[in-house]
């Protein structure tokens, strides 16, 4: 379904989304609920917004139920740990190749 005008706002934090769908379904999970809980408070009352909204809340609700021996979904502190952790290994590598002169996507 296509993201509506009126979330556009949302539409990075679904890509990064897709992006660690395979690789951290932690950070996939984390990513969309931001991207649902903000598209709420943009638009829910539009039928093309609320229609992808519900579409949004269903796939967190699946991932919920598939990751639920996670503990980085099922304890909010622990996900947020994780989320945290994960942010400053990003950091960590883009400053260490921002110092080696390596500039690149």
């Amino acid at each position: 379904m296509a993201l509506p005008a009126q979330l556009k706002a949302i539409q990075h934090h679904l890509r990064t989304a897709q992006e660690h769908e395979k690789r951290d379904p932690v950070v996939t999970y984390y990513c969309r609920l931001y991207a649902m809980q903000t598209g709420m408070k943009l638009d829910s009352k539009t039928p093309d917004c609320r229609k992808f909204l519900v579409k949004l809340m269903d796939q967190l609700e699946t991932m919920k139920k598939e990751l639920s021996d996670n503990e980085s979904i099922s304890e909010e502190v622990v996900g947020n740990a994780h989320i945290d952790n994960y942010v400053s290994k990003v950091f960590s590598y883009a400053d260490k190749e921002d110092r080696a002169g390596r500039f690149h996507k």
